[in-house]
This record gives structure tokens, sequence and C-alpha cells, in this order.
């Protein structure tokens, strides 16, 4: 059987009426919950109690995952906050930016003895040149390379 011979076949019946029995059963139940519902609009005084509003439609899932979403991130801050060394030793090292002579003859003689390592025996000192001047523009140049 084929579905459009299903819809046509449901088509030709004539609709059954509800038995009335189950008609007032239904409304009644539905009257009895609506009436002993309690529909109050809370009141918004503030955004705390916006908050609590906001947090009460949402699902039990969704719940869920907003609470957990927001326990990583205080822990992330919890863990970025501790993370920072805020002793004086670390601050003075901070501010102190100058380099004792000693320390740059100590880089160096480590760039000259890696540079002996690699194979060359001095570190090359790097030339800038001039940027080329552009070549002229003409046709016979993409003639010949095309040909």
């Amino acid at each position: 059987m084929k579905t459009d011979d299903f819809e046509e076949r449901l088509q030709r019946q004539a609709p059954r009426e509800i038995p009335t029995s189950w008609r007032e059963g239904i409304l009644s139940a539905s009257r009895n919950s609506t009436s002993s519902a309690n529909f109050q609009q809370p009141a918004h005084h503030g955004l705390l109690a916006t908050i609590r509003h906001f947090l009460s439609t949402l699902r039990p899932p969704q719940r869920a995952a907003w609470g957990s979403l927001a326990a990583i991130w205080i822990v992330i801050l919890v863990l970025n906050i501790s993370a920072q060394d805020d002793s004086p030793r670390s601050q003075s090292s901070r501010s102190d930016a100058s380099v004792s002579p000693d320390t740059l003859q100590a880089l160096k003689e480590q760039q000259l003895l890696l540079a002996e390592l690699v194979g060359r025996p001095e570190p090359r000192k790097v030339e800038h040149r001039k940027p080329a001047a552009p070549g002229p523009r003409s046709q016979r140049r993409e003639d010949s390379v095309n040909v």
C-alpha cells in the first residue's frame, strides 16, 4: 500500500464524533488544572529578582548546563589569579630591565659557539640592500617568454 492510497482512503472516511463522556472528562480535567494553577507574574524588583526569574524559566537540563559553565569559569578565574606572582622579588626583576655587561659577554660567547657548531666560523652580519629598481614594462618580454 502506497502512502498516497492511504491518504486518499483517510480523506474518504467520515470523521467520527468523540464520545461525550471522554469530552466531558477532558474538559473538566482541563478546567480543574487551570483553576488550581497559580499564574502570577513575579514582580521584578532589582537585578537579583530579574536573574532569579530568568533562571526559573530554564528547564533542568539547561539549568545544569549553565551552572556547570559558570562553575568552570569560576575555577578558571581562581587559577588565573592564584598563578600570578605578586612577591616583591618578582616585581623587582620585572622592573629591572638593564642587563649586566657580564651577561652580554656570555650571550655573545654562546652565539659564537653556536655558529662554530653549525659550521660557520663567525655569525654573518646582515647587509641591507636597496630594492632593485623595477624593470621596463613592455609586451616584448611577455612575447619572448610565451614563444
